[in-house]
This record gives C-alpha cells, structure tokens and sequence, in this order.
C-alpha cells in the first residue's frame, strides 16, 4: 500500500492559510490531532472515510460534518 504525502512546499502553503483563515497551523493541528477550524480534540471518527479526511482536512468529525454534510 503507498501512502502519499504532501509535499513540504504543500505544507507550508495549507500552514499559511489555516493561519490566515483560523489563527492555527495545518501541520502543528495534524501532528496534535486537533481541529484546524475549531480548535478541539479530532480523534473520535464515525468510519474510515472520516478518519482519512482528517489527514487531508485537519477537520475534526464536526467540521466534517458541518462541511460535508452529516
């Protein structure tokens, strides 16, 4: 199974922006399982699917779902 990441400059650029948009940085929420949007804990998913969006969003379940739609 390949897993592939982002790239640093990818990185820096989602940073940059979750920074300007939310006051937080995309890599650190990551890192920290922490909602890029709202700041809270992100480690409670309802399925796989929301689990991988995390590690493309940041987005906690709640976001995700305020997002995407429940």
């Amino acid at each position: 199974r390949i897993l592939k990441m982002k790239t640093k400059a990818m990185e820096n650029f989602l940073s940059g922006f979750t920074n300007q948009m939310f006051g937080t940085n995309y890599t650190e929420c990551k890192d920290n399982n922490q909602c890029v949007t709202c700041g809270k804990v992100a480690d409670k998913f309802t399925d796989e699917l929301s689990r991988k969006e995390f590690q493309i969003s940041a987005m906690c379940q709640t976001c995700q779902d305020n997002v995407f739609g429940d």
